[in-house]
């Protein structure tokens, strides 16, 4: 079986359009994680069973898991991450980027026989998994590495993270070299392989592209500037229908705890930034931006919300 690989790069931060129907950033994966708490610094990244972690926080976890995975050896090999929603996710992403290694993340749903198809196609040598998981992997040769209550044959995370230090120098990885390797399921056969390389290529569709009175606005240029603004957690920007001009840049935004900025304060902030036509028209503050599992935006729920 064959992995279709896909070269995604980019440039210098700003937006390259090729078309209409693709723009382009410019983005270290292994880097994203430092470069976000020195451009916002400190701020809860989450909230997981009534606590609250901040990017801080993960990127400390995160830190401490590359070098527990240095000392077992993992260089840039493959480590397969076999898990349920919960924070060692994004915590295991962000260490296996920064040891130079792939991510293989296996959906939790999977059977145990598609789990043990991935784990040998992908040649990972470490795993990732849960304790009610763990069957999904039994008898595999590999380092077996469970968040919780492990068994005998296999290192709990809790005891191998905890104890390392929480800084860690990044290896730094060729624009070509793979980051991370995804499995679909097809209609038919066996889960199959896609990678993805390092400088990833964040792809606005066309549906997503605003063209306000002739002019295209792209989302994320804008979203680069909300998420910019001290008291906003997170931002999604969509287009709006409107009679004169075609469309209006309408953002929906998450404010962070404790903080209390007003739609006039994002707008007057975006028109220091932006040019005049690219800026929001109307600003909905929301609780929480629609997700779906895997916490891709969805823009399409928004569209629907924004009229």
């Amino acid at each position: 079986m064959r992995i279709l690989a896909f070269r995604l790069t980019v440039g210098g931060g700003r937006v390259s359009c090729r078309n209409l129907f693709t723009s382009e950033w410019s983005v270290n994966l292994a880097a994203l994680g430092e470069d976000n708490i020195g451009t916002f610094g400190e701020y809860p990244a989450l909230v997981f069973e009534g606590r609250e972690i901040t990017n801080v926080d993960q990127q400390c976890a995160a830190n401490r898991l590359a070098n527990a995975l240095r000392r077992l050896g993992v260089g840039p090999g493959r480590v397969a991450i076999l898990l349920p929603n919960c924070p060692e996710v994004l915590q295991a992403y962000a260490a296996i980027l920064k040891v130079g290694a792939v991510i293989v993340p296996i959906v939790f749903l999977l059977g145990p026989a598609e789990v043990r198809h991935i784990l040998a196609h992908s040649e990972a040598r470490v795993v990732i998994t849960a304790p009610e998981l763990r069957d999904k992997v039994e008898s595999w040769p590999g380092t077996v590495i469970v968040v919780g209550e492990p068994a005998s044959d296999a290192i709990a995370w809790h005891e191998l993270v905890p104890r390392e230090p929480d800084r860690f120098d990044r290896v730094e990885r060729a624009p070509d070299d793979i980051a991370v390797i995804l499995y679909t399921a097809g209609t038919t056969g066996q889960p199959k392989g896609v990678a993805l390389s390092h400088f990833l290529y964040i792809v606005e569709r066309k549906k997503d592209l605003i063209i306000r009175g002739g002019f295209n606005i792209y989302p994320r240029e804008v979203e680069e500037v909300l998420y910019a603004h001290p008291d906003i957690a997170e931002a999604a920007v969509v287009g709006r229908r409107d009679p004169l001009m075609g469309e209006e840049v309408l953002a929906f935004v998450v404010a962070k705890r404790g903080r209390a900025a007003t739609a006039e304060d994002v707008m007057a902030f975006c028109r220091e930034r932006l040019a005049k036509f690219k800026c929001p028209k109307e600003v909905r503050f929301v609780d929480v931006l629609p997700k779906s599992p895997i916490g891709k935006i969805l823009r399409k729920e928004l569209r629907a919300r924004a009229g």
